[in-house]
């Protein structure tokens, strides 16, 4: 794949789908999600299971970007095996997943009080995929890419965010969240990670933040821009 060079940091394109989009579909639709390591491919892998325990696919971990491992391929397969749980075509799947990078749960209001961006700290001192990396290098973000660390190991490559290169430790909070005139404000919220983007992905993970967008008597204010998630 030929990047395209010094894109303005205005410009912005549609998140690739991938295997991190497509398991943040699958917590939407009430699977479980585990980790583990399997002995025979020497690789960290995810289960899907129904809420009956009933396991319905298995694919690799998507921050773990293996050497020699075509992830389209694995993408294409994972969505493959969850059509076939979820009783749809791989094409119904991944039209859906690329539509619920906008979906939010009925009865969202974001009330722009930045409790999942102080609250989510595994989006802001965890991992992101190999495909948010190379999004943010198309689209030229230096600036997003200088907190990311490539953190090589000798079968695969994690990335890290958001890591100091300074200290080359994680911030002790989201360094992109600002407060301007009396808002909280995500500066990159135009291209901010999956896991902010795809918050909430229940109202049980809203209210475990203490998010207010679901209470009944909160006032719908429309989102602004840039603020609260």
């Amino acid at each position: 794949m030929t990047l395209a060079p010094c894109l303005p940091a205005s410009l912005t394109l549609a998140m690739p789908l991938s295997l991190s989009a497509l398991e943040k579909y699958l917590l939407r639709r009430g699977l479980v999600l585990t980790d583990g390591y399997d002995a025979a491919s020497r690789r960290v892998i995810t289960r899907a299971c129904d809420s009956q325990g009933r396991p319905a696919l298995t694919y690799v971990h998507p921050a773990y970007d293996y050497h020699g491992l075509d992830r389209g391929a694995l993408l294409a397969g994972a969505l493959a095996a969850a059509g076939e749980a979820l009783g749809m075509s791989p094409r119904a799947v991944a039209e859906a997943v690329a539509a619920d990078f906008a979906a939010q749960p009925e009865g969202f209001a974001c009330r722009r009080c930045a409790a999942c961006c102080t609250g989510l700290r595994d989006a802001y001192q965890g991992r992101v995929s190999r495909e948010e990396v190379d999004w943010w290098r198309l689209l030229g973000r230096e600036d997003v890419l200088r907190f990311v660390s490539r953190q090589e190991r000798p079968d695969y490559v994690l990335y890290a965010a958001w890591v100091n290169p300074k200290t080359g430790g994680h911030f002790k909070r989201c360094p992109w969240l600002r407060t301007e005139g009396g808002r909280k404000v995500c500066h990159i919220h135009e291209v901010r990670p999956l896991k902010c983007r795809s918050f909430p992905l229940s109202r049980e993970q809203a209210e475990r933040l203490h998010c207010p967008a679901f209470e009944e008597q909160a006032e719908m204010t429309p989102a602004l821009p840039g603020v609260g998630r």
